[in-house]
């Protein structure tokens, strides 16, 4: 590559990396999936730079809808939350941002389409 030349990856979220159409991998880091409230199917562009730094930058997400649910453990001790009798995840990131505990009132953004998979949180409710 010449200098500041970087090349361009495109891929789709799979609730932990971007999976491109040849089936390769680059992890997501979870801080960013969780800041950039990522969910799984979600289009995401990597450019891997010179110097080998991986960005990430969503560009193609997928339909979403936003929800005031209660935040719940399911057995295993992960927190989800359920919505019209579907299970979403948490992220670990995501829990440790904010703090997030069984019962705390949240705003979450799930698909707009789809039976499961991850939730992303905008905040706690107070």
């Amino acid at each position: 590559m010449k200098k500041n030349e970087q090349s361009e990856i495109y891929g789709e979220f799979d609730g932990k990396d971007m999976k491109t159409i040849d089936g390769e991998k680059y992890p997501v880091p979870p801080n960013y999936a969780s800041k950039s409230r990522l969910l799984e199917g979600d289009g995401l562009k990597l450019y891997v730079q010179e110097n080998g730094d991986f960005l990430y930058k969503l560009v193609n997400p997928i339909h979403r809808r936003r929800i005031i649910v209660n935040i719940e453990k399911d057995k295993s001790g992960s927190l989800i939350l359920l919505c019209d009798g579907k299970e979403f995840r948490v992220s670990r990131a995501t829990e440790t941002f904010f703090k997030l505990k069984d019962g705390d009132k949240v705003m979450a953004i799930i698909p707009k389409f789809g039976e499961t998979g991850g939730a992303s949180i905008e905040g706690i409710i107070k």
